[in-house]
């Protein structure tokens, strides 16, 4: 496995030198690591300060590998992220399934406004990343965002509402590849998922106090409203 491939290449890589050797090189390496601040105009990325979030962006895979034998959760730079929070940004998809691979990934993990790699990847629109984090045995699926909106709220955000004058626009949104037709319906396939879960907390609302059901009714989506209020824990 991808895994094992790593492990075996950490391995190799350290059984040239002994345990202080090792741990003091490490020490240095880590020390550069930190130094390296992503100096860059880039908004969404402001002074990472992580060579790890770096070769992510720049989809530097085989280096990602090379660094990947540090702590894979931490957070650097003035927003907290982890190299899964940057990968799942940059739709990095085999990044993100290396570093899924790694013992002690926290995929629950969240920068300083909350947001964890499930929420990202809902917000982003990674319907197949969200659905690999919804299978992790670890994963939080209740855990809100500093505005109080769980995965699901997220998920019912994405949801796109056009009233009936505004078919035109949509019609101009998809010529202009800007939407495509199928987002709701690929959005709803994937709600419809989320709520097959037993341990979804289908009232906690955020802190607007609106719960999933509010949004549902604010995007006038009737079936996630039906569908929502067909489930008994309602």
């Amino acid at each position: 496995s991808s895994s094992q491939t790593v492990s075996n290449q950490v391995t190799s890589r350290s059984s040239s030198k002994s345990p202080r050797e090792l741990k003091a090189s490490r020490v240095e390496s880590l020390k550069n690591i930190k130094k390296n601040f992503f100096d860059s105009d880039d908004d969404d990325y402001p002074k990472i300060g992580h060579e790890l979030c770096v070769a992510i962006k720049k989809n530097n895979f085989s280096r990602v590998l090379d660094i990947l034998y540090f702590n894979v959760n931490d957070t650097f730079g003035e927003e907290g992220k982890t190299p899964l929070l940057v990968a799942i940004e940059e739709g990095r998809h085999e990044i993100i399934l290396e570093l899924l691979g790694y013992a002690g990934i926290d995929v629950n993990k969240s920068d300083k406004f909350g947001k964890t790699p499930l929420i990202v990847a809902i917000e982003k629109g990674y319907n197949d990343i969200a659905l690999k984090l919804l299978g992790w045995v670890d994963i939080d699926v209740n855990r809100a965002d500093a505005f109080g909106k769980t995965p699901l709220i997220s998920a019912i955000q994405k949801l796109i509402h056009f009233k009936p004058s505004s078919k035109k626009v949509l019609q101009e949104l998809v010529e202009s590849d800007k939407i495509t037709s199928k987002t709701n319906d690929d959005v709803i396939k994937f709600i419809t998922k989320f709520l097959e879960r037993e341990d979804v907390d289908l009232n906690k609302a955020d802190n607007r106090k609106n719960t999933p059901l509010h949004h549902a009714v604010l995007k006038h989506n009737k079936e996630i409203i039906n569908l929502l209020l067909r489930i008994n824990k309602l």
